[in-house]
């Protein structure tokens, strides 16, 4: 899977040109495409005047999934542009420990480097605890953004649970062990965030409950470096 970038409602028409061009190019090459502009979407093709993209709810209506992309003027994403590319190669299988060792690399990569991830003024890892908390702070802890970060945070989590359970069997003894555990506490993590995400809930124990799930997951990273030091003979 290759980022071919990210690009804003500031983007300009040529610059938007160029990644169009990639992406036909791509397409006619019969390499899968697609984007993420609130959901993911395949970008199944192209004809003179837009490319041609798949709902991920064909039968659920949203504006903000939709059905072209109009060459250089996005009109149908409006203002709310910003916006990654992606194609997809079909290479070979490495070994199961080489997946894991690399899936734990890049976990932890991503928790340490947060600014070599971040965009904008989106966070990620441990800092991302912090900038939800003061949105807390500031009033929003009720809104509809506080509601849908929890929601992919806890979703993201959860499955983060399953994937420590599916390794563990690939493993043997201490590192299993170790995926068990980091199983079990991922599937904490996400119970909080899923508390968290409450709209209802009252600032204080919102707040109370992120510092809770932020240590977590501080403790959560900490073990998964223990984790890869195990598979080093």
């Amino acid at each position: 899977m290759e980022d071919l970038g990210f690009f804003s409602a500031e983007s300009s028409p040529d610059e938007r040109g160029r990644i169009e061009a990639v992406l036909k190019r791509s397409i006619d090459a019969g390499t899968p495409c697609s984007l993420l502009n609130m959901e993911n979407q395949l970008i199944s093709g192209y004809d003179d005047t837009h490319f041609i993209v798949q709902k991920p709810w064909p039968k659920v209506d949203l504006p903000f999934t939709p059905e072209t992309l109009t060459f250089q003027t996005w009109k149908e994403l409006g203002n709310e542009v910003h916006i990654n590319f992606f194609n997809f190669a079909k290479i070979g299988k490495a070994d199961d420990e080489t997946i894991i060792k690399e899936s734990l690399s890049y976990a932890i990569d991503m928790t340490r480097n947060p600014d070599k991830y971040r965009l904008e003024h989106y966070y990620n890892g441990l800092h991302a605890y912090d900038a939800w908390i003061k949105a807390v702070k500031d009033g929003y802890g009720a809104s509809h953004g506080n509601w849908w970060n929890g929601t992919v945070w806890w979703e993201c989590r959860e499955m983060a649970s399953k994937y420590f359970s599916e390794i563990a069997p690939k493993c043997q003894g201490r590192i299993s062990k170790k995926a068990t555990e980091l199983s079990n506490l991922y599937k904490k993590l996400a119970k909080l965030l899923n508390q968290a995400r409450d709209k209802k809930l009252a600032d204080k124990e919102k707040i109370n409950i992120l510092q809770e799930a932020q240590k977590t997951e501080e403790s959560g990273i900490n073990e998964i470096e223990e984790l890869l030091n195990a598979f080093t003979p």
